[in-house]
């Protein structure tokens, strides 16, 4: 039977990562396009930023709330220069709820973001194909009340209940008496 000596605490060699630093303040951001996910990007100092609730061609003034090693993220506080696309959401939990990330955006300019989106993620695939896949003309229908279903979470305490939607990127619950994209059935 072998025998292990007792080691040091000193000898000891423990990875102890260095606590992440979020940069402090507000910051202005000319937003370029936008992400997969819907958000803006803006590059300064050629680094991508995610800012989300912004819209391409914008000029914003956004708080940084993460650094990562190849891009950084930062949350909305107000639009300096607005862009001619935005509108006014009519849902008034549009930037709690998780479930509609473009409802500021103009209905077509959506459409058309959607219809590129698809274009892109079909591109390979439509290379690998003897005769390119061709797309019909965008699909445009009623914007609200055409959902059928929906996804609720719930959550029950002593104090109550509470029935709503996720939080964008969070398992907080948005109480909701109403959504706007739900039929009213």
């Amino acid at each position: 039977m072998a025998k292990f000596g007792k080691k040091k605490s000193a000898d000891l060699r423990v990875f102890k990562p260095k606590k992440k630093t979020v940069q402090e303040g507000v910051f202005e951001f000319t937003i370029e396009s936008l992400s997969e996910d819907a958000r803006g990007i803006a590059r300064p100092q050629g680094k991508a930023t995610f800012v989300r609730g912004a819209l391409p061609n914008e000029k914003v003034r956004a708080r940084y709330i993460s650094h990562h090693k190849q891009y950084d993220e930062a949350e909305l506080i107000d639009v300096i220069d607005a862009s001619s696309d935005r509108s006014t959401p009519p849902c008034q939990h549009n930037q709690q709820c998780g479930g509609c990330t473009l409802q500021h955006y103009d209905y077509q300019k959506q459409t058309e973001y959607k219809q590129e989106r698809l274009l892109s993620m079909f591109s390979a695939l439509s290379k690998q194909q003897e005769s390119p896949i061709t797309w019909g003309d965008s699909l445009l229908a009623d914007p609200w009340a055409y959902r059928h279903r929906l996804r609720l979470a719930v959550k029950a305490n002593k104090h109550g209940v509470l029935i709503g939607f996720r939080r964008f990127n969070s398992h907080d619950i948005v109480d909701v008496e109403r959504c706007e994209v739900a039929q009213p059935a």
